[in-house]
């Protein structure tokens, strides 16, 4: 029974390696799941940005197409 102290030592080393592991796999889990929720987040933030961009680009267009035609209407009129 020589051997039963490097057994315990070596169960004891064993155990703490698994609990570290635990650990730190749940702290990595934890922190991928907040990365979702960020990412997510930003997502939904430029989701709103891009709606609000493209519509005031379509009014910028709608103002631009309406100032085309005033222009072709005056240079009609000139050519009049």
């Amino acid at each position: 029974m020589d051997y039963v102290p490097e057994v315990a030592g070596l169960l004891g080393v064993v155990f703490v390696v698994w609990r570290m592991l635990t650990y730190y796999e749940k702290r990595n889990a934890d922190a991928h799941a907040e990365l979702g929720r960020r990412i997510d987040a930003v997502a939904a933030d430029m989701g709103k940005r891009i709606d609000v961009v493209a519509a005031d680009v379509g009014v910028v267009a709608g103002d631009v197409k309406y100032m085309r035609g005033v222009l072709d209407t005056l240079l009609a009129s000139l050519k009049e």
